[in-house]
């Protein structure tokens, strides 16, 4: 038993782990890569990249017309001459502009719950007659 403690004592401890890097500009000196900032395509599309096909679209949408803003981009979708970075933005559009469908599945869920409910009573009630 003495002999285990006096093994473990007579260990040397290893390297020192490497400090974290304190701000991105030692992390691109320890490492050598850049780190990149995300951007998410929305934020995009109003920079240099907002094409001219879907300025009206834009121009709805921040007026609160959503309807007309998907219908421009629907527009430009069925376009065949249009250029595929507006293609790109269109699509942008109609996908942040689309109805969520997860409280409506969460609904249905509930209401047949509720269905499944009744009808678990209602043949309770016919069996205690």
């Amino acid at each position: 038993m003495a002999e285990t403690v006096a093994a473990k004592e007579t260990v040397a401890p290893g390297p020192p782990a490497p400090a974290k890097p304190k701000t991105t500009q030692d992390s691109v000196q320890q490492t050598g890569v850049t780190r990149r900032d995300y951007i998410p395509d929305a934020a995009r599309m109003g920079g240099p990249l907002a094409t001219e096909q879907l300025a009206a679209a834009r121009t709805f949408l921040a007026g609160g017309n959503t309807r007309g803003a998907r219908s421009e981009a629907k527009r430009v979708l069925k376009d065949a001459a249009a250029p595929t970075n507006a293609k790109w933005e269109a699509e942008d559009l109609l996908d942040r502009t689309s109805i969520d469908a997860g409280p409506l599945a969460a609904g249905v869920a509930m209401l047949i719950a509720i269905a499944l409910m009744l009808m678990y009573y209602a043949t309770l009630s016919g069996v205690t007659e």
